[in-house]
Order: C-alpha cells, then structure tokens, then sequence
C-alpha cells in the first residue's frame, strides 16, 4: 500500500495566500510544528527559497528543531549557481531531504 503525498506550503503571514500549486493547504509559519504538520498529514512542506520577511533557512531550521523527517521543496527563482545554494540549504539540517525547484515566481508572491 503506498501513502498519498500532502504538500503543506509555508507561507510568511496568516492571509499569506494561495497555496503554491499542487499543495493541498498552506500553513503560516508561526504556526509551523510538529503537531500542526502531524494533524494536517504532511509528508512534504514546501516554501519559497525567500520572501519579504521568510526564507528557506529559517523554514529549514525551525523544521528541524521539530524533528520533521520528511521533504522540503523549495521554489526558486532560476538560479546562476543552482548547486552552490542547495549545497547549502542541505548543510544546513540533516535528516530533511531538501530539493531546490526552480519556477517562474509572480514577483507578488515571491
């Protein structure tokens, strides 16, 4: 039998937005926690690379100060040095599988 994956986007505010396309529900940071991942079955989160006031690293720091195990997506612009940022955004917690996804971002929800 194989899980069904739900992708919880992270968004900066409470009236953040849309979530990003395909995700099911968007989850604003300062909710962001163990039991609120759990209670919304969440087996990815997804979150912008960076935002006015959020980035993918604090998304990624408070994720593991958690104990999320699971994936990250995170969108992107396109990216001239593409490796060196993931390489970086990998470094920066261990036991997250972190992906870098590079989109075409509205310059309003970016």
């Amino acid at each position: 039998m194989t899980r069904e994956e739900t992708l919880v986007f992270i968004t900066e505010t409470a009236n953040g937005g849309l979530p990003a396309a395909g995700c099911e529900v968007a989850l604003c940071y300062t909710d962001l926690t163990a039991e609120s991942l759990r209670s919304l079955g969440a087996t990815t989160v997804v979150c912008h690379l960076f935002g006015t006031h959020l980035d993918a690293m604090t998304v990624l720091r408070q994720l593991a100060t958690i104990g999320y195990t699971g994936r990250c997506l995170v969108l992107s612009p396109k990216l001239p040095r593409r490796d060196l940022v993931l390489k970086e955004l990998q470094a920066e917690v261990s036991g997250i599988q972190v992906e870098l996804i590079e989109v075409d971002l509205d310059p309003r929800f970016a």
